[in-house]
């Protein structure tokens, strides 16, 4: 219990660690938060169960979780890609439920790490401990000089054997793979058509957000791939809200990030709030309807008499420039008048 309870609370113990201990720094955080806090107790959590005794080493004694156990290599290996690849494109891509992709996950890892335990840690394992168990008895009992040829030879053979065995006796090992591979068309065919923007509106309601907006900043082409529809600010009590609704004039993959620069009078970048389009960089088709929202604070605007908007690519260094409206920074940016502040 209490090792899930430091885990459940490593970012807040970390915060109070850095408060009064700022020497720790951000590299030092970054242990803590990331396992550093909770490995005493999961240290003292260990050695209680390789002392098996207690409920919980009776629990685990059961064949599922000695399964868990055997499989633990593999999942280690496996996990952090799946978790990866969810973060990087599916998290802020859909709109179906966390519990679903999280179940998923875990059959999806546990079927993966069968697979993987059975068809490559075993029979490696099996063919390292069979090979050297056979070469210390050839050693013993044949001339030094056909050393090499027995080496090469009874590695193929064990290795040949060993795979072998395990293919035929792990039938259920047909039947983990099969699922997988229903579970792998299913990313590829049905996630794909759930992976869509959160914030998509139709013609209609993009038209009726627009239609008191300013004219200046309405129907901009960034780069003949994107169509700024229409721009706005509104007043907030303590910030002001930017409002931008694109169009994607082609089928086209949401890979660049938008740049949101606060200016002084001379151009000058004061802060920004720079945002990627899609961190997935989901696939669009052609005139999609987006509508994008940055809620900035006033007193981050102190000095500021303009926003620029572009497009960016982080990998390419692209820049997808406005073809109207006032811009600077050679007419690859462009710029939003503040209202006066208050």
């Amino acid at each position: 219990i209490m090792a899930v309870g430091v885990m459940a609370w490593s970012n807040s113990i970390a915060h109070l660690i850095i408060v009064h201990y700022p020497w720790s720094g951000i590299s030092g955080i970054s242990w803590l938060v990331c396992g550093g806090l909770p490995c005493g107790f999961c240290g003292v959590l260990i050695l209680m169960m390789a002392m098996e005794k207690g409920l919980i080493s009776h629990l685990l004694s059961w064949g599922f979780f000695r399964g868990l156990g055997e499989m633990s290599l593999s999942i280690f290996l496996l996990h952090q890609i799946l978790i990866r690849y969810y973060q990087w494109r599916i998290e802020n891509t859909t709109d179906l439920p966390n519990w679903f992709f999280y179940g998923y996950l875990w059959v999806v890892l546990l079927l993966g790490s069968y697979v993987l335990m059975v068809l490559i840690e075993r029979p490696c394992r099996q063919f390292i401990l069979g090979l050297s168990q056979h070469n210390r008895r050839k050693r013993n009992s044949q001339p030094v000089g056909n050393e090499n040829l027995l080496l090469g030879t009874s590695s193929i053979s064990a290795f040949g054997k060993v795979l072998s065995s395990w293919l035929i006796r792990k039938r259920q090992l047909l039947l983990t793979v099969s699922a997988l591979s229903i579970l792998l068309i299913f990313i590829n065919s049905y996630l794909p058509g759930a992976l869509t923007l959160k914030n998509v509106i139709d013609q209609k309601m993009a038209a009726k957000i627009i239609d008191n907006w300013d004219a200046k900043y309405q129907r901009i082409q960034f780069g003949n791939k994107f169509l700024l529809r229409g721009a706005n600010l509104v007043k907030m009590p303590g910030r002001i809200k930017l409002q931008l609704i694109w169009e994607s004039m082609n089928e086209e993959r949401l890979k660049y990030s938008v740049a949101v620069h606060f200016l002084d009078t001379g151009g000058r970048i004061l802060s920004g709030a720079d945002y990627p389009q899609n961190r997935g960089h989901i696939l669009v088709h052609n005139h999609t309807i987006w509508l994008e929202e940055t809620v900035i604070p006033l007193e981050k605007l102190t000095g500021a008499s303009a926003i620029g908007i572009a497009l960016y690519s982080t990998e390419t260094r692209e820049i997808l420039s406005p073809d109207r409206g006032e811009r600077d920074w050679n007419n690859q940016r462009l710029k939003i008048t503040l209202p006066e502040q208050p």
